[in-house]
Order: C-alpha cells, then structure tokens, then sequence
C-alpha cells in the first residue's frame, strides 16, 4: 500500500508528524465524521454525538478518544490502520494503490485528503471525556 510521505512512523504505533502545515479544525473534521460520503465514522464506531441515532458497534467506541490516544497514534488508525491492527475492516483513508475492488472513477483518490485527515484528528482528539 502507499501511503503520502508524509511525517514519521514511530515504533509501528503512531504516525508523529502530522501531515500539513495547518492545524486540525476540529468543526470540520466533525462534519467529515458525520459525511457518508467522507468519513460516516459513526456507521462502524460509537460516538458522544448529539442528534445522531444510530451509531455502528463494528469498531470500538470512540468516546473519550482523546484521553485514550496521542493525535500520532489517532492519525496512523486513519492513515494506515492495518498497521494497527491487521485484521481490522477499516478502510486506510490516504492509500491509493494496493487496494481492491475500487470504482473506477474513485481509482487513484484517496478518501480524505491530508487536511482532512487533520481535521478528524483535531476532532477526535476534542472527545476526551471517558466513555
């Protein structure tokens, strides 16, 4: 798989530079979180979100999140979480080669883009109250 080369993979755990200059905004990652089309975290993870029913229970909760893990640790499960966990389901949300079953017209795109992945990271890492 490929990955942007971006930052540093620390003891196979974290991915420790984050991958733009600009800080995470976390109002935005929530939105990316919450967009079916991006992120749809909630399908597989629970999370403390007002005014969403219906939270998955495939991947482990992600409340308190920020209490839990490092923003390094947070950005590599999104970057590259088989690294983490090699039999997870999860989906690399920067990868565009060495993937399967991919539409056409998504070939070559990663699902976030690395501000985006940022952004998810400043919001998870605001969810740090324990679950």
């Amino acid at each position: 798989m490929m990955l942007a080369t971006h930052g540093g993979i620390c003891g196979e755990i974290a991915l420790a530079d984050p991958l733009t200059n600009e800080p995470g905004n976390p109002e935005n990652g929530r939105a990316i979180v919450l967009d079916p089309d991006r992120g749809d975290c909630t399908i597989c993870h629970d999370m403390p979100l007002a005014n969403r029913e219906f939270h998955g229970n495939l991947g482990p909760t992600l409340a308190g999140i920020g209490s839990r893990r490092s923003p390094a640790e947070v950005r590599l499960h999104i970057v590259d979480p088989k690294r983490m966990n090699p039999a997870t389901t999860m989906p690399s949300y920067l990868a565009v080669e060495g993937l399967h079953r991919i539409d056409p017209e998504l070939r070559g795109r990663s699902i976030l883009t690395p501000q985006e992945i940022e952004d998810v990271v400043a919001f998870l890492m605001s969810l740090n109250a324990a679950p």
